[in-house]
């Protein structure tokens, strides 16, 4: 077999990234800047608007499921000329793992490698380990080229399947955070995995020249699930006296949504929350400098489950928005008390009493205090968690990964 340096390299996701997904297609179009060739495939397309710079993507979209058996006929001669290269070891895959039926694997995986085989794609890289990913890894051993994979959150933590297996059988696995990458390191220890944080895209969300806000509206932005913190904030608001309480746009959609609803209700605090659903991020670029702080009280859900350095974050360091959140916060890599306002996590008064200074503008929340924390922020936003720097990782991951046998 001759031996060919990687050329394409494609991403494989489980459906193509929706709205609480954009670091997907950010992180794409940052390896595109360093001159890398992206080919993007996905099991299922959901339908609806395209977000600013990924019509590309969706041009350029495949989904294995198109793939007819005549073609997967074709690419026969050549998986079995790659079995006992590296072929074996996808097979071997999909008879060890769990999560789907290997017939129905090894089919799925197949029609994928069609596809890659046809975009002359030299790597492939899956986002979230769930069936994609085990896809993605059979689709790569069958054509003997390289296979990665980032885990997010869910997929490691809440509902992880056949991880183990899957750490074994990449060249290399991205943890968005140390304590993941220590978490998986316990399950596979001589798996490869590299921490390798999500990336804002610093050229899309920068801050306004003059930011004009008003000191008793706050924001909040992300899920509304298990690990956010919104219930927190909510019984918050009762620890703050009705003529002093700010208004709190909460920005989002998830399955608890309801339930925090009717928590407002009957708390009596339901007037100062306004739930305005999900947002685009050119509305979070456009509107988040008009509050006064952001507010992300992130907590441990009743299993143990929290957050792995959320996107959200970044994004309102890049835009110079002050942060009100949680210790649990801390224990990432990018965020101290610095950079933003720390409260304890699941202690309603505590954020209530942040909340107040950062109304009255004393205290932790006092201008120059502020002013510090926003700029330091900003700074480690552009030094250290752009998606450019991120992609340089990544890129370097993939070259490093090795040349890889091809026909």
């Amino acid at each position: 077999m001759m031996k060919k340096q990687q050329k394409n390299i494609g991403y494989v996701v489980n459906e193509y990234p929706v709205a609480s997904e954009t670091f997907i297609t950010t992180e794409m179009r940052a390896l595109q800047q360093l001159g890398m060739c992206i080919k993007p495939f996905t099991f299922k397309i959901v339908h609806g608007p395209t977000h600013p710079g990924d019509e590309e993507f969706v041009e350029q979209l495949k989904n294995p499921t198109q793939v007819s058996y005549v073609r997967m006929l074709k690419l026969l001669p050549k998986l079995l000329l790659l079995l006992p290269f590296s072929g074996w070891k996808g097979v071997l895959f999909a008879l060890r793992q769990k999560g789907i039926r290997s017939r129905s694997l090894l089919l799925q995986s197949i029609k994928l490698a069609c596809l890659l085989n046809d975009a002359e794609c030299g790597h492939v890289h899956a986002h979230f380990a769930w069936v994609a990913t085990s896809s993605a890894i059979v689709a790569a051993r069958l054509l003997g080229i390289g296979i990665s994979f980032t885990g997010h959150g869910s997929d490691i933590y809440k509902t992880p399947c056949d991880l183990p297996l899957k750490l074994q059988n990449a060249d290399f696995v991205v943890a968005v955070c140390k304590r993941m990458q220590n978490d998986m390191r316990k399950l596979a220890p001589t798996a490869n995995v590299k921490v390798v944080p999500c990336g804002v895209d610093t050229d899309y969300f920068q801050p306004v020249k003059k930011r004009h806000c008003d000191r008793h509206h706050f924001l909040y932005l992300g899920r509304i699930s298990e690990t956010k913190g919104v219930d927190h904030l909510i019984r918050a608001m009762t620890h703050i006296p009705p003529e002093r309480r700010p208004h709190i746009d909460i920005a989002g959609d998830g399955p608890l949504l309801d339930k925090f609803q009717t928590l407002s209700a009957r708390l009596g605090v339901q007037h100062w929350f306004h739930f305005i659903g999900p947002v685009t991020r050119d509305w979070v670029r456009d509107n988040a400098a008009a509050y006064k702080a952001m507010i992300l009280p992130f907590c441990r859900s009743d299993n143990g489950q929290m957050d792995t350095g959320p996107l959200v974050l970044k994004e309102a360091m890049a835009l110079k928005v002050p942060i009100i959140t949680t210790d649990i916060m801390t224990q990432s890599e990018f965020l101290d008390d610095s950079c933003a306002s720390i409260v304890p996590s699941a202690n309603p008064e505590a954020l209530a009493a942040c909340i107040q200074a950062a109304m009255a503008g004393r205290g932790e929340f006092n201008e120059l205090r502020t002013a510090g924390r926003v700029e330091r922020a900003y700074i480690k936003v552009q030094q250290q968690l752009s998606a450019v720097t991120q992609a340089r990782s990544l890129k370097k991951l993939i070259l490093k990964s090795g040349v890889h046998y091809e026909g």
